[in-house]
């Protein structure tokens, strides 16, 4: 397991200041999204930064679309609880069938659509080659969406148009400082990232984009550290104090912050997926209270132990009636041809 992120606070809470990135002369930031071939929801987006300095260094950005007015609307709530995420089925064909868990006209006023400023939840940090992810900072602000584009658009940029080279190279980063010591070399990491005869370019966008979400999610586990509540991914194998109710093999959520096997992470949770998962929508409404410096009330924590109970309900229920699916940010986008690493993979969720 990882040791930690390595936060350095920048003169106080680090949730509560505003990261210059976005505040400078109050303009929003410029970001892009990169999704699925016929994306419903584009709820997650990037910028990368290389920064001045005698060596490799980047900031990287991850950006959410900020949810948290929803978050005291009672009708929205009951409705993200009860469905916990939104599904898809056959997307692209005829058979198509979409069921989101946010009303459509709520999603269109918040999804990041290119050309249109939206507010959104910002977690940013340093990263370079002998820089560790440090510095990081959860905050709100604007955005502007300059591109929302498809996984095989973004992968074909990151290995051909300069402003984009950026993104691939912070992903090798991120799995060299972060992936449980599973890639030692980052240069190697990017080579393989990049390889167009190893990956297709949507499989590259897609892979670049998940490295920089899992890394955000992390981030934010740990900006949370000193919170009372949140909710967390966790992974242990080892752990059986809930055997009876399901199997110590898959991963589910808790309250309370603990390893995450798979990823070789020490703590995890998602943030970044607001419009489609539930942990995430609850854990945005958590953060702005936190920003607000608001203290935490009764029905936060009955959301919070809400959310949990219904997430892990669905994990085991899915696992009896053999429905378990493999959910790809429970694992680093493997550096090299090496499905070893992801054994028993069908098992988490």
């Amino acid at each position: 397991m990882v040791d930690g992120f390595g936060i350095a606070p920048r003169g106080g809470p680090n949730i509560v200041l505003l990261d210059a990135l976005a505040s400078e002369h109050d303009q929003p930031v410029g970001i892009i999204t990169a999704d699925c071939s016929d994306p419903h929801e584009i709820d997650d987006g990037l910028a990368v930064e290389a920064l001045p300095a005698e060596k490799e260094l980047y900031r990287v950005s991850a950006f959410a679309v900020d949810t948290s007015p929803l978050y005291t609307d009672e009708d929205v709530v009951r409705q993200v609880i009860r469905q916990t995420e939104s599904r898809y089925e056959n997307i692209g064909t005829s058979m198509e069938g979409y069921d989101p868990m946010l009303a459509q006209h709520l999603i269109r006023r918040r999804h990041f659509a290119a050309g249109q400023v939206r507010d959104a939840l910002v977690i940013a940090y340093l990263i370079g080659r002998d820089q560790p992810p440090t510095d990081a900072t959860l905050t709100f602000g604007k955005v502007e969406v300059l591109e929302n584009l498809r996984y095989d658009d973004f992968g074909q940029r990151c290995s051909k148009q300069e402003q984009y080279l950026a993104f691939g190279r912070t992903a090798a980063l991120i799995l060299h400082h972060l992936a449980d010591g599973r890639v030692p070399d980052p240069d190697q990491a990017h080579h393989r990232i990049m390889q167009a005869d190893e990956h297709t370019t949507f499989k590259r966008g897609s892979d670049i984009n998940q490295i920089h979400m899992v890394g955000a999610n992390h981030a934010a586990a740990w900006i949370n550290a000193d919170s009372e509540l949140g909710i967390y991914r966790v992974h242990d194998p080892t752990d059986g104090r809930f055997a009876e109710i399901m199997s110590p093999k898959l991963a589910r959520f808790s309250a309370t912050p603990g390893p995450h096997n798979a990823l070789g992470l020490d703590r995890y949770m998602r943030v970044t997926s607001p419009l489609r998962r539930a942990e995430d929508f609850i854990m945005h409404g958590l953060f702005r209270a936190r920003f607000e410096g608001r203290k935490f009330t009764g029905r936060d924590r009955k959301l919070v132990a809400a959310a949990i109970q219904k997430l892990n309900q669905h994990i085991a229920s899915a696992a009896f009636h053999g429905t378990l699916t493999l959910r790809d940010e429970d694992f680093w986008v493997p550096p090299a041809a090496n499905a070893a690493t992801n054994q028993g993979s069908s098992l988490l969720r």
